[in-house]
């Protein structure tokens, strides 16, 4: 069965959001996308948003049902999914990829084993995680990053650890 993921990015206009949003929701596996991107979406369709974990989870679960696909959302502190066939494995391998990659610049098997040994999840991520609770399909808590190698990409990281585990079933 083919998986197909869709990030979304910064798209040059709502227009162009809707199109693609349109035209490819139909064909894919599942939707990703930041807080940011998620606020836009949530403009191009016409559903309500508000800047906290309950909100966010609430507006990505109306998403989901618009378009009927799975929306996975990665925040800086936790990452969430709304819809079916998206579990907690998910979003984990997610979270540690796109650490890795934050601490260490360079995603790597050896980056990656020491990520796992040293994580630490990031307090606010679990109370975000907590106070989501039975809302998500799923949720992860992001590990916490004393010292950043890079911010750029994070984003991309997550989907590409996210869709390592899809695959992997």
């Amino acid at each position: 069965h083919l998986k197909i993921h869709l990030e979304l990015g910064d798209f040059e206009s709502e227009d162009v959001l809707r199109r693609v949003l349109r035209e490819l929701s139909p064909s894919v596996s599942s939707i990703g996308m930041n807080e940011l991107e998620l606020r836009r979406v949530c403009s191009v369709l016409s559903v309500p948003f508000e800047d906290s974990p309950e909100s966010m989870v609430s507006s990505a679960r109306k998403i989901s049902e618009i378009l009927e696909t799975p929306v996975v959302v990665h925040h800086p502190l936790f990452s969430f999914s709304a819809g079916d066939g998206i579990d907690e494995r998910d979003l984990a391998l997610g979270v540690l990829t796109a650490s890795t990659k934050a601490s260490f610049s360079e995603v790597t098997p050896e980056n990656a084993r020491k990520m796992a040994l040293s994580a630490e999840l990031h307090p606010e991520g679990l109370r975000a995680v907590e106070r989501i609770g039975e809302r998500a399909s799923a949720a992860f808590p992001s590990i916490l990053i004393r010292s950043f190698s890079t911010s750029v990409g994070l984003g991309d990281q997550f989907s590409a650890g996210y869709m390592m585990s899809v695959l992997s079933r």
